[in-house]
């Protein structure tokens, strides 16, 4: 996915263990949409302090360090 290495290290750490509880709070049917392979991109908000999840759908979340997501 594009933007991946650029989120570095720590960034990385909160997309993959946010990206799991994600897609564990979905039913099945819904989780097709947002799997690793439907995101289009991922970029670093410094002023929010989030990863920018943009999926191809056209849906974006915001992964926090917290690992929640609005």
């Amino acid at each position: 996915m594009k933007g991946y290495e650029a989120i570095g290290p720590y960034g990385r750490k909160i997309f993959d263990e946010t990206h799991i509880r994600h897609l564990s709070a979905m039913g099945e049917s819904e989780r097709k949409k947002y799997t690793r392979d439907q995101v289009k991109r991922v970029k670093a908000n410094n002023d929010e302090r989030v990863i920018e999840v943009y999926f191809k759908n056209g849906d974006l979340f915001k992964y926090t360090p917290k690992r929640t997501w609005h």
